[in-house]
């Protein structure tokens, strides 16, 4: 059994070596000169690293850059407050309120779950420009470009439902039991009350899996903005500009030639704050599926 936990332990290290090549590739590159870039065989080696943090300076000059990262926060914030104020909310009806047809309309959230995201794209294209009353629509939905390149309304007013958010919410409360909410009854606690102040404050687990989803997902957030916002750049978030600016500093055309290590300090300013973010959360990312887990 030994020798072959000595084997397994190999196999996990030479594989985990293959799959940290690539992260520490880009982070000895983000701070080598173009000259050591190119003399790199294997891994390029910044001879004097702590003078090249300016490859990193030079990403955060751009303005473009800068109102991207505010607008991503902007949208994390707003997507992260409304996502756990409705997935709450519905997590909590299906947990702890009757009324008919509950059973089967939990079934029908959860199988919308099963449809996958990239088999709506062109539905949802036609859905948001066609929609009646909307950017220059008549009441058909004809006329005018609906939610597209309308930064405001799409932004705003979509993403509200997360089926997924729910059931993590309705699995956490129905663990939980209905004594609490009985007790706080007796003493004459509110529905407000007891929602709030009561199961909440328990779900906080769940609250971090969805913090980190709205921080990961808005600030690599590339297709929905390619798509819907084309014509509004200036509402693009992090992962376009990112991409953006790698290629432009890959670019052949550009004027003195390719630089690559400010584009790979380009994709360290994309890799390190989801990384970090995991990091804090993990715990209370475990918790929460943890506490998503229970049968219902």
């Amino acid at each position: 059994m030994r020798a072959q936990q000595r084997i397994v332990f190999i196999v996990m290290l030479v594989l985990g070596l293959f799959m940290l090549y690539p992260l520490v590739f880009t982070v000895m590159a983000s701070l080598s000169t173009n000259a050591e870039y190119y003399a790199a065989s294997f891994m390029p080696i910044p001879l004097e690293f702590w003078k090249h943090f300016d490859n990193y300076a030079a990403v955060f000059r751009n303005s473009t850059l800068i109102r991207a990262l505010g607008v991503t926060l902007l949208r994390t914030t707003y997507s992260f407050f409304i996502t756990v104020v409705t997935s709450y909310l519905g997590g909590y009806v299906f947990a702890k309120i009757r009324f008919p047809f509950k059973r089967f309309s939990f079934l029908f959230l959860i199988c919308s779950m099963m449809v996958p995201g990239v088999a709506l794209f062109v539905p949802n294209y036609i859905w948001m420009a066609r929609f009646p009353l909307v950017g220059g629509n008549n009441i058909l939905g004809q006329g005018g470009s609906g939610y597209i390149d309308n930064p405001l309304m799409l932004i705003f007013l979509s993403g509200w439902i997360q089926p997924y958010n729910i059931y993590l919410f309705r699995q956490c409360l129905y663990s939980l039991g209905n004594e609490m909410k009985e007790a706080a009854e007796v003493d004459g606690a509110g529905l407000g009350t007891i929602m709030f102040r009561v199961y909440f404050p328990l779900c906080s687990p769940i609250v971090a899996v969805i913090l980190l989803a709205a921080i990961v997902g808005n600030w690599s957030e590339y297709v929905s903005n390619t798509i819907y916002l084309r014509g509004s750049d200036e509402w693009w978030t992090v992962g376009n500009i990112i991409y953006g600016l790698m290629e432009e500093y890959a670019s052949t055309a550009r004027t003195g030639g390719p630089d690559f290590p400010k584009s790979f300090a380009t994709a360290m300013v994309s890799i390190v704050p989801p990384v970090l973010t995991y990091i804090v959360l993990q715990r209370y990312v475990t918790e929460g599926l943890t506490a998503g887990a229970v049968k219902g």
